[in-house]
């Protein structure tokens, strides 16, 4: 039977393995990040898997993209780093949208992006569905 790590390590090497590693300027992790960072990271992380034969399955890849810092009404703020959002979403979106292993395929089924407040960053996220084959 395949777990929900064999679906975090398939992610892990796909993006490892791909422009996405060098693109980003910060990690990649399975679970979670370090404390505080403040870095462009990637974290891979899966929600459920079915049994059986033929198995289904969820993950989630987020990405940090730190906010940028400008002046409004003479006030520094922080803001969506637009231009870097748009960048990385086409690299990652381009990684992830499909792929083909010898005993699973998955694909994006829905991306988004969030506020993150509190750590001053924008997280984007995409919704990973998992068929795997349990036959090997």
């Amino acid at each position: 039977m395949k777990t929900t790590a064999d679906q975090d390590s398939i992610l892990y090497n796909l993006i490892n393995q791909s422009v996405l590693k060098t693109f980003i300027r910060g990690g990649i992790y399975k679970g979670e990040r370090p404390l505080d960072s403040t870095n462009e990271d990637i974290v891979i992380s899966s929600t459920a898997i079915s049994e059986g034969t033929l198995q289904a399955g969820v993950a989630n890849v987020n990405v940090y993209i730190p906010k940028i810092y400008q002046n409004i009404g003479g006030k520094m703020q922080t803001i969506k780093d637009t231009a870097r959002v748009a960048e990385v979403l086409a690299v990652a979106g381009e990684v992830l949208h499909e792929a083909y292993g010898s005993y699973y395929s998955l694909w994006t089924s829905r991306q988004g992006d969030y506020d993150e407040p509190d750590i001053k960053q924008t997280r984007l996220h995409f919704r990973i569905e998992f068929r795997l084959s349990n036959t090997n």
